[in-house]
C-alpha cells in the first residue's frame, strides 16, 4: 500500500464512522478535529488529537482505536520521527495479543519498517535513523527488511490460527465462527502473503525508496569495523 493510499483509507474510515452517527461521540469529534489538522498539515497537533480519540474510544480492538493509531502514526512520520512511528505501531500490536487485530497491527509494523528510512548515523549505542551528523553512517537495509519479514510471518501464524480456531479462544480475544469473520480473514491472508512476497523480492537497499545512489558508500550495520570501534570507545 503506498503512503496516498493509506492516507485515502484513513480519510475514509473517518467520514464512514461520521456518517454513522448523527450526534457524534467524542471519539469521532476528536478524529474529525484530527483529519483537519492533518489536512492543514500541523502534524503535532493532529497527532495530539488522534491520540485523544484514542483514549476517549479506551478499547484497543474497536475500529477508531485502529484509525487513531494509524493516524498518530502518519503524523510522526511526517515529523520524521521515525522511532515513535515505530513504537506506537509496536503498542497496538502488544494490546491486541491473541486477536485478528494483532495480525493487521504486525503487517501494519511490518509494512512500516520498509517504509521508512534505512540509513543512518551511530553515536556510540544510539541508532540516529535518517540523520547524518558526526558518528559512523551506516545503512541497515537488511536488518530492517528481516525484521520485516519477521513481523509477516508472525501476522500469518496468527491469521491461520484464528482461521482454524474460531470461537476456540478465550473471551478476552473473541473470534467468531461467523462468514464475515472467516471472509475476513482470508481476505488478510491473501493481503498479507502478496506484502510477504514484496518483502522477500527486495534484495538490495533501493528498495526502500527514500535516499538515492549514494547508499552504496555506507557500511552495512552487521559487517562494520568502524561501526564496532565507535560502540567500543
Amino acid at each position: 500500500m503506498t503512503y496516498l493510499s493509506f492516507l485515502i483509507l484513513l480519510f475514509l474510515g473517518i467520514s464512514g464512522l461520521a456518517a454513522q452517527e448523527s450526534v457524534p461521540t467524542p471519539t469521532v469529534a476528536a478524529l474529525a478535529k484530527a483529519q483537519g489538522l492533518f489536512a492543514d498539515k500541523n502534524w503535532a497537533e493532529a497527532r495530539t488529537a488522534y491520540d485523544k480519540a484514542r483514549e476517549f474510544q479506551g478499547d484497543w480492538h474497536a475500529p477508531q482505536t485502529r484509525i487513531a493509531v494509524e493516524g498518530a502514526v502518519a503524523c510522526s512520520l511526517r515529523l520524521k520521527q521515525w522511532n515513535d512511528a515505530l513504537s506506537r505501531a509496536e503498542t497496538f500490536v502488544a494490546q491486541n495479543k491473541g486477536r485478528f487485530e494483532e495480525a493487521v497491527g504486525e503487517r501494519f509494523l511490518a509494512g512500516l519498517t520498509l517504509s521508512i528510512p534505512h540509513s543512518g548515523t551511530k553515536q556510540g549505542g544510539t541508532y540516529l535513523r535518517g540523520e547524518w551528523t558526526q558518528g559512523v553512517q551506516i545503512d541497515t537495509f537488511r536488518k530492517d527488511r528481516r525484521e520485516a519479514i519477521h513481523h509477516y510471518e508472525l501476522a500469518r501464524a496468527i491469521l491461520a490460527s484464528l482461521a482454524e480456531n474460531p470461537e476456540a479462544t478465550p473471551e478476552l480475544r473473541p473470534n467468531p465462527n461467523t462468514t464475515k469473520r472467516r471472509k475476513l480473514i482470508e481476505a488478510e491472508r491473501i493481503g498479507l502473503d502478496f506484502d510477504l512476497v514484496a518483502a522477500l523480492s527486495l534484495h538490495d537497499r533501493y528498495g526502500g525508496g527514500w535516499f538515492g545512489w549514494w547508499w552504496g558508500s555506507l557500511e552495512p550495520e552487521e559487517e562494520s569495523q568502524a561501526l564496532e570501534e565507535a560502540d567500543d570507545g
